[in-house]
C-alpha cells in the first residue's frame, strides 16, 4: 500500500512540528541557573547610599584596628547588581572599589573588579549581615572563623 503525496506531506510536516515542539520546551541551562539562584538576588531594601559609622578590622599582623581611632569616613552605594565605596582616613584617601554584588538570605557577597589595592582578579569578600532600623551592620569571617572585619553602615 503507498501513501498518496499528499498524506506523505502531512505526515513529515507532523513530524517537524513534533520535533520543533521538542526543542521549543526544553529549557538551556542557563535557564535552570537562573532558576537556582533566583533566591541569590540583590535586595532591594539594602539598595542606596550608605555612610561608615563604626567598624574595626584585623590588619596584616593580626591586630585590630577600630575605625575610630584611624577617623575613618567612607560611604558606599548600591543599586540593583553594583556597588561602589571610597574612604578616607584621617582626612586622606584609603581605598576605593567597585563591582557586583549578591545577596542570599543574611549573607552579602562582594565582587570586586576595580580597586585601588592589590587583589586577585574577581575577588569575593562573602559577609553575614543584618539589619537593625537604618543600621546595615555587616561581618566578615576568615577561614578559620575568627572575624576580620565588622562595619556598622547608616542609611543617608
Amino acid at each position: 500500500m503507498s501513501i498518496k503525496p499528499s498524506l506523505k506531506n502531512l505526515a513529515y510536516l507532523l513530524l517537524v512540528l513534533l520535533i520543533s515542539a521538542l526543542f521549543t520546551s526544553v529549557k538551556s541551562p542557563a535557564f535552570y541557573l537562573s532558576d537556582i539562584h533566583a533566591d541569590r538576588q540583590n535586595h532591594k531594601s539594602l539598595q542606596g547610599t550608605w555612610k561608615l559609622i563604626d567598624g574595626e578590622y584585623v590588619n596584616e599582623s593580626g591586630e585590630v584596628k577600630r575605625y575610630a581611632d584611624l577617623k575613618m569616613t567612607a560611604l558606599k552605594v548600591l543599586d540593583d547588581k553594583h556597588f561602589s565605596f571610597i574612604s578616607m582616613a584621617n582626612g586622606k584617601f584609603w581605598a576605593s572599589g567597585a563591582g557586583t554584588y549578591l545577596v542570599d538570605e543574611n549573607q552579602y557577597q562582594e565582587t570586586l573588579t576595580l580597586a585601588s589595592f592589590t587583589q586577585n582578579p574577581d575577588e569575593r569578600y562573602v559577609f553575614t549581615f543584618r539589619m537593625e532600623g537604618d543600621l546595615w551592620i555587616v561581618e566578615r569571617f576568615d577561614e578559620q572563623g575568627k572575624r576580620v572585619e565588622l562595619e556598622h553602615w547608616q542609611r543617608q
